[in-house]
């Protein structure tokens, strides 16, 4: 017995840089949820978008919790040298990233460092000019995943500002997972995919709140809430993951 199995990782019809293949990709979804057997949904919204067929399921993201819990003796001097605290995101600086919100932020803390730790998208490049006019937003540009523990290890929180229309809420990211793993608090916009970790991380609508959450947490901050973030991520391992996929699979095979 054969089944046609399909991973839905985000909803790319709403990413910017595929606009133009909008028609081309929703014939293909057409194709996928007429012909698989079995569709995986990496978030809750896009159950809605497959029609909440019976054959769809939601398998949120993983994390690699032995690769993130990793230690390193040497850290790196572009990090390591800058003021705490650190306030600071990982990951692909494109369209769904809220510059603006990170401006409100830079300019809330001064005596904060801002640190955006990922390449830098072509059309983000006017909002990056923009942005490095802030004292204490730094770049860091690419960095290889081996490094990336070492990276989030050396920040005091984790923030996730992603814009709340559009491919945002298609997604589950896997950063909260990482940031997570890493013992390191976390605030989010609200509506970006975070539904199955809100108990362990923070949500907001404004900027406003978003900076006053980032405080309040970085405040109360303590050991025990870094070892409850550890316990709490554990069931998000891409062990776990994978083998809730293979379930759902073999029960399709018999």
């Amino acid at each position: 017995q054969k089944l046609t199995i399909f991973d839905a990782v985000d909803n790319w019809m709403l990413h910017s840089s595929y606009a133009k293949h909008k028609n081309r990709l929703k014939q293909c979804y057409d194709v996928i949820k007429d012909q698989a057997d079995v569709i995986f949904s990496v978030s809750k919204s896009l159950l809605n978008f497959f029609d909440d067929q019976p054959n769809v399921y939601w398998v949120p993201n993983g994390v690699d919790l032995k690769h993130y819990n990793k230690k390193f003796t040497l850290i790196n001097r572009d990090i390591a040298d800058l003021p705490k605290p650190i306030i600071g995101y990982i990951g692909v600086i494109q369209e769904k990233v809220d510059l603006e919100l990170v401006k409100y932020l830079a300019r809330k803390n001064p005596e904060k460092s801002i640190v955006l730790v990922g390449p830098v998208w072509n059309e983000q490049d006017e909002a990056k000019m923009s942005l490095e006019q802030e004292k204490n937003v730094h770049f860091l540009g690419y960095k290889k995943y081996s490094n990336a523990p070492m990276y989030i290890q050396q920040f005091d929180i984790g923030i996730i500002p992603h814009k709340k229309a559009g491919f945002a809420a298609s997604t589950n990211p896997m950063k909260m997972y990482e940031y997570l793993a890493c013992g390191k608090p976390v605030v989010a916009t609200s509506n970006i995919g975070t539904e199955n970790v809100e108990e362990m991380i923070s949500t907001v609508d404004s900027y406003e709140d978003f900076n006053i959450e980032v405080n309040k947490l970085l405040d109360h901050d303590n050991e025990e809430n870094r070892q409850k973030r550890h316990d709490f991520v554990k069931k998000f391992s891409w062990i776990n993951t994978v083998n809730k996929m293979m379930d759902l699979i073999n029960n399709k095979l018999t």
